[in-house]
């Protein structure tokens, strides 16, 4: 159990070497509240998170990418944040 704690932690701190922040990803021309502009988002940060992930194991890939991801919806202004949510969530009828 320690040694997978361990590795978990290892993987975080390493994860947090590369950040959204070391980028810029643009949004202002997406509507969060859509469907299509949430996913545009989403393929945004996913092709950023790669850009700054590459060169590492696979595992600190993963920690990585989803560290980006973290970091870069945490770092939209809350009515982005919400109309994020919103569109993210959203159904075609």
């Amino acid at each position: 159990m320690f040694r997978i704690v361990s590795l978990t932690a290892a993987v975080v701190m390493a994860a947090s070497a590369a950040s959204a922040s070391d980028l810029r990803i643009s949004y202002g021309d997406l509507d969060l509240a859509t469907r299509e502009g949430a996913a545009r988002l989403d393929t945004r940060i996913r092709q950023a998170a790669n850009q700054l992930c590459a060169n590492r194991t696979p595992l600190e890939q993963l920690a990585c990418r989803a560290g980006v991801r973290e970091e870069a919806l945490s770092n939209l202004p809350a009515q982005a944040r919400t109309e994020y949510a919103r569109g993210s969530r959203s159904f075609e009828a």
